[in-house]
Protein backbone atom coordinates (compact mmCIF):
# COMPACT_ATOMS: atom_id res chain seq x y z
CA UNK A 1 0.00 0.00 0.00
CA UNK A 2 0.82 3.91 0.25
CA UNK A 3 2.43 3.43 3.92
CA UNK A 4 4.89 0.42 2.55
CA UNK A 5 5.86 2.41 -0.54
CA UNK A 6 7.22 5.37 1.71
CA UNK A 7 8.21 3.05 4.28
CA UNK A 8 10.46 0.93 2.58
CA UNK A 9 11.58 4.07 0.55
CA UNK A 10 12.75 5.57 4.11
CA UNK A 11 14.33 2.43 5.25
CA UNK A 12 16.59 2.40 1.91
CA UNK A 13 17.68 5.49 2.18
CA UNK A 14 18.66 4.95 5.83
CA UNK A 15 20.35 1.92 5.01
CA UNK A 16 22.11 3.40 1.93
CA UNK A 17 23.33 6.04 4.55
CA UNK A 18 24.41 4.50 7.38
CA UNK A 19 25.27 1.53 6.58
CA UNK A 20 26.92 2.69 2.41
CA UNK A 21 24.33 0.86 0.82
CA UNK A 22 25.03 -2.87 1.93
CA UNK A 23 22.62 -5.42 1.95
CA UNK A 24 21.78 -7.21 4.85
CA UNK A 25 21.84 -10.48 3.36
CA UNK A 26 25.17 -10.77 1.29
CA UNK A 27 26.71 -7.77 2.40
CA UNK A 28 27.50 -6.45 -1.27
CA UNK A 29 26.25 -2.45 -2.38
CA UNK A 30 22.77 -3.06 -3.91
CA UNK A 31 22.49 -0.53 -7.02
CA UNK A 32 19.37 1.81 -6.58
CA UNK A 33 16.27 0.90 -8.36
CA UNK A 34 17.10 -2.85 -8.07
CA UNK A 35 16.94 -2.58 -4.43
CA UNK A 36 14.14 -3.68 -1.88
CA UNK A 37 13.39 -3.72 1.60
CA UNK A 38 13.38 -7.04 3.07
CA UNK A 39 11.93 -8.28 7.00
CA UNK A 40 14.53 -9.73 9.26
CA UNK A 41 11.28 -11.60 10.31
CA UNK A 42 9.26 -12.72 7.29
CA UNK A 43 6.44 -10.52 7.17
CA UNK A 44 3.90 -13.23 6.23
CA UNK A 45 4.42 -14.41 10.04
CA UNK A 46 5.59 -11.15 12.02
CA UNK A 47 2.80 -9.77 13.04
CA UNK A 48 1.39 -6.01 12.65
CA UNK A 49 3.84 -4.94 15.31
CA UNK A 50 6.99 -5.72 13.09
CA UNK A 51 5.68 -5.45 9.76
CA UNK A 52 6.79 -1.84 9.78
CA UNK A 53 9.33 -1.95 12.38
CA UNK A 54 12.45 -0.03 11.20
CA UNK A 55 14.41 -2.82 12.71
CA UNK A 56 12.93 -5.69 11.19
CA UNK A 57 12.98 -4.23 7.79
CA UNK A 58 16.52 -3.33 5.63
CA UNK A 59 18.10 -2.94 2.35
CA UNK A 60 18.35 -5.93 0.21
CA UNK A 61 19.19 -7.24 -3.56
CA UNK A 62 15.79 -8.68 -4.96
CA UNK A 63 17.41 -12.38 -5.00
CA UNK A 64 18.10 -11.45 -1.36
CA UNK A 65 14.90 -11.18 0.00
CA UNK A 66 13.73 -14.84 -1.50
CA UNK A 67 13.97 -17.53 -0.10
CA UNK A 68 13.51 -19.67 -3.20
CA UNK A 69 17.29 -17.78 -3.82
CA UNK A 70 18.82 -17.57 -1.14
CA UNK A 71 17.77 -19.81 1.58
CA UNK A 72 20.79 -19.33 3.77
CA UNK A 73 19.33 -15.65 4.68
CA UNK A 74 18.15 -16.36 7.84
CA UNK A 75 21.54 -17.16 9.29
CA UNK A 76 23.24 -14.14 7.36
CA UNK A 77 21.02 -11.63 8.28
CA UNK A 78 21.45 -12.83 12.05
CA UNK A 79 24.48 -12.12 11.79
CA UNK A 80 24.38 -9.04 9.99
CA UNK A 81 21.62 -7.44 12.72
CA UNK A 82 23.85 -8.26 15.62
CA UNK A 83 26.76 -6.50 14.31
CA UNK A 84 25.16 -3.86 13.23
CA UNK A 85 22.68 -3.26 16.57
CA UNK A 86 23.87 -5.97 19.00
CA UNK A 87 22.33 -9.52 19.43
CA UNK A 88 19.82 -8.74 21.72
CA UNK A 89 18.08 -6.63 19.06
CA UNK A 90 16.63 -10.28 17.64
CA UNK A 91 15.66 -10.89 20.98
CA UNK A 92 13.64 -7.83 21.21
CA UNK A 93 11.89 -8.53 17.94
CA UNK A 94 11.27 -11.84 18.42
CA UNK A 95 9.42 -11.06 21.71
CA UNK A 96 7.53 -7.99 19.37
CA UNK A 97 6.58 -10.82 17.12
CA UNK A 98 4.28 -12.76 19.84
CA UNK A 99 2.62 -9.37 21.18
CA UNK A 100 -0.95 -9.05 19.92
CA UNK A 101 -0.94 -5.56 17.61
CA UNK A 102 -4.28 -3.80 16.36
CA UNK A 103 -3.55 -2.44 12.43
CA UNK A 104 -3.80 1.20 12.28
CA UNK A 105 -6.92 2.87 11.22
CA UNK A 106 -6.64 4.89 7.95
CA UNK A 107 -6.50 8.05 10.03
CA UNK A 108 -3.45 6.70 11.60
CA UNK A 109 -1.88 5.61 8.25
CA UNK A 110 -2.19 8.85 6.54
CA UNK A 111 -0.68 10.61 9.86
CA UNK A 112 2.56 8.21 9.72
CA UNK A 113 3.02 8.27 6.21
CA UNK A 114 3.70 12.24 6.73
CA UNK A 115 6.60 11.63 9.47
CA UNK A 116 8.30 9.20 7.22
CA UNK A 117 11.41 10.69 6.16
CA UNK A 118 11.00 10.09 2.47
CA UNK A 119 7.79 11.24 1.96
CA UNK A 120 9.06 14.39 3.73
CA UNK A 121 11.75 15.03 1.31
CA UNK A 122 9.25 14.02 -1.80
CA UNK A 123 7.55 17.64 -0.72
CA UNK A 124 10.84 19.82 -0.87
Amino acid sequence: GVYWFWFSRSIRDRDYEKFSGKCMTCGLYVERGSDQAGHLLAAAKCGFALLFHPLNVHLQHSKCNNPRFTPHAGVLNTITIGNRYGYETLAKLTALQKEQTKEWTKLEYEKKIKQLPAYKQSLL
